[in-house]
């Protein structure tokens, strides 16, 4: 999104001003998508959706790529933000269905770092000649080759009595939605309203700091690298500490990031916070995804975790906007360390109330 959304404003001056509609809308979509299939989990072949969801992700960025106009760019990210929350609503329920979530989950989210990190390196150096248009034809290469992928795959039933038993060994199977999975997504949700406010705005707030923008690209392309390191760590705490340990942390360094780029404390510091973020943001991301895994066997919880990212994705830049028009980056730093707190207390009382009966988080 950085770099569609400022190259479509580059390239489309006279509708620059729409263009952050368009991304909440891809981010809206995509929270549709995934609390639509959440409906319909268990009842659903996910090799068809897989199928589906890829189809629509590479007919939606081919479309992209040839836009002439901002209504084309409405439909061709709506189409493709669906594609996205589909996608990652299946890929989660079938993770969760497996013996082993948290080494996939972890693979799964440093499969986002890699991509991130070819991305920026590429596209970029591209764009000055190419312009937008390699951005969206390089997610339509990747989700080509992944229609291909899934296509090849053969993929057991999605009723698989392994899968259930291992989970019944954990926790007793829930079947519907309960209040502890609505206040753990709605914690999820304020914590990455916070995140995507705080990514939005990175940028500008080195800039206050005395960093230009090449700086601060080479600080975030750094850090792409150090978050590889984010869901192998994240599943280590959790094993070894718990989840809420885990997710604690996560948020901490959340927390940690915003008083170094938002407050008035040293430039020195912003360096070493830009460059932690998506470290950050994979470690929470790891460490939740895990959580919900196993406080839900029936699929109902993860399979909603994109819709409720996505939703607190759309309303985080908006919210950065007014605190700072209201009272600039500091205003907007401790906004932020507000809904980062409100997300864990919500998380921590999901976690105490499930295991309200003397049981151990695991």
């Amino acid at each position: 999104m950085p770099l569609w959304v400022g190259g479509v404003s580059t390239s489309m001056p006279e509708v620059e001003s729409l263009v952050g509609y368009v991304a909440s809308v891809e981010l809206l979509c995509g929270a549709l998508a995934a609390y639509g299939y959440s409906v319909v989990v268990g009842k659903i072949n996910i090799k068809f959706i897989a199928i589906v969801g890829t189809t629509m992700l590479l007919g939606g960025n081919l479309y992209s790529a040839y836009i002439d106009s901002i209504n084309t760019l409405f439909f061709a990210r709506a189409v493709s933000g669906f594609a996205a929350g589909i996608l990652l609503a299946n890929l989660n329920t079938i993770i969760m269905r497996t013996g082993n979530a948290d080494r996939l989950f972890a693979f799964s989210q440093t499969s986002v770092a890699v991509f991130g990190i070819i991305l920026f390196g590429i596209a970029p150096r591209l764009m000055g000649t190419y312009g937008t248009s390699v951005v969206f034809l390089f997610i339509a290469v990747v989700a080509f080759l992944s229609l291909i992928s899934v296509i090849s795959l053969k993929v057991a039933s999605y009723k698989d009595t392994s899968a259930e038993t291992y989970h019944a060994e954990i926790m007793p199977s829930s079947t519907g939605w309960s209040l502890n999975m609505v206040l753990a997504l709605l914690g999820l949700g304020l914590i990455f309203v916070g995140s995507q406010a705080a990514w939005t705005y990175m940028e500008r707030m080195g800039a206050a700091k005395g960093y230009d923008i090449k700086a601060v690209g080479n600080f975030l392309v750094i850090g792409q690298f150090l978050s590889l390191l984010a869901p192998i760590a994240a599943v280590r705490v959790s094993i070894k500490f718990g989840r809420l340990t885990a997710i604690t942390i996560g948020v901490a360094i959340y927390i940690v990031i915003l008083i170094c780029t938002s407050m008035p404390v040293s430039p020195v510091l912003y360096p070493f916070a830009s460059l932690s973020f998506q470290f950050g943001t994979l470690f929470v991301v790891t460490s939740f995804f895990g959580y919900l895994a196993k406080m839900d066997a029936s699929g109902k919880a993860i399979s909603s975790a994109p819709a409720a990212i996505n939703i607190g994705c759309a309303l985080g830049p908006g919210l950065a906007g007014w605190l700072i028009i209201n009272g600039g980056y500091t205003q907007m730093g401790y906004g932020l360390i507000l809904f980062f707190v409100a997300g864990l207390l919500l998380t921590v009382i999901a976690i105490r109330r499930r295991y309200s009966n003397g049981s151990v988080p695991s």
